[in-house]
């Protein structure tokens, strides 16, 4: 394992809220062709009737205007759905966009979502309350999976309310497979990274197949580091949901990463212990 200073033993070196913030940043990365696939892509032939739909799910909010801001409080939203027939049902959690938005507690508000599956115009929508407020989002899914597919949500009423918000929806592929690729410390002057700060970064994840009672999948698995920072550390009540990679709260090491819907590439974000930087950034590969 990879020892930890005094400094960074301490508990509230990393909030609660830190995964939550940056979750999103790596999700857009990802979404947006850092990780290799486009936002914009869709599949034009039906679902395969002989694919599950049920499992994980994300609906991620996409700025508009120029420059590109998310008019939304909501960023993400992220659970688990069980498709019966035209039936939907499922637990959701929802991001901010920004720090000290309508959410408070977001790490512990479970959303219970329903909704309904219109095979004939191959349509998904799915209503949850939040925050006082009810949300829709609706999208049609062109692919079981492995695909991002254009929508909106809404919510109406609540401390949330927001007009439509463009949204990407998927189903996320499990992560359970080995990851591999480096990672770097950003210089935040120039956003570039940092020369010689570069760690070979392999993470051998294994995500369970059922959901817990908050729709998260939990999560097992190492990260092994190499390189300016080496080092094993054993991955301990993680989840997965949305495609996303969350570790506990309070905890001195982090691995963070944002996958695709096919899960064959990861945006990881690794916050180290003993390590010349405080954080680094990269994209892992499925091997």
């Amino acid at each position: 394992m990879i020892p930890l200073s005094p400094e960074e033993s301490d508990p509230m070196r990393i909030s609660v809220g830190f995964a939550p913030l940056l979750l999103p940043v790596l999700a857009l990365v990802a979404g947006c062709g850092g990780a290799g696939t486009s936002m914009t892509s869709t599949q034009t032939q039906p679902p395969n009737p002989t694919a599950s739909l049920s499992g994980d799910w994300g609906a991620l909010g996409i700025p508009t205007g120029t420059p590109p801001a998310l008019a939304s409080p909501i960023s993400l939203f992220m659970g688990s759905l069980q498709f019966n027939g035209s039936s939907v049902s499922g637990t959701f959690r929802a991001l901010p966009s920004q720090p000290g938005s309508c959410l408070t507690a977001i790490t512990a508000q479970d959303l219970a979502v329903t909704g309904t599956y219109d095979s004939g115009s191959m349509t998904l929508t799915l209503t949850l309350p939040i925050a006082g407020g009810t949300a829709s989002l609706s999208a049609p899914i062109a692919a079981a999976g492995g695909t991002y597919n254009a929508g909106s949500w809404q919510i109406v009423g609540g401390s949330c309310a927001t007009g439509q918000t463009p949204m990407r929806l998927a189903q996320f592929a499990s992560v359970t497979g080995t990851f591999t690729g480096t990672v770097s410390a950003i210089d935040l002057t120039t956003g570039m990274p940092v020369a010689g700060s570069g760690i070979t970064l392999t993470a051998t994840l294994t995500q369970s197949t059922a959901a817990n009672a908050d729709g998260q999948y939990p999560l097992t698995g190492t990260v092994t580091a190499l390189g300016s920072c080496t080092g094993t550390y054993t991955l301990t009540n993680y989840v997965v949901s949305g495609g996303e990679v969350m570790p506990p709260p309070y905890t001195p090491f982090s691995f963070i990463g944002a996958a695709d819907p096919s899960a064959t590439l990861m945006v990881a974000s690794l916050v180290p212990s003993s390590c010349p930087f405080s954080s680094y950034v990269g994209t892992l590969t499925r091997q």
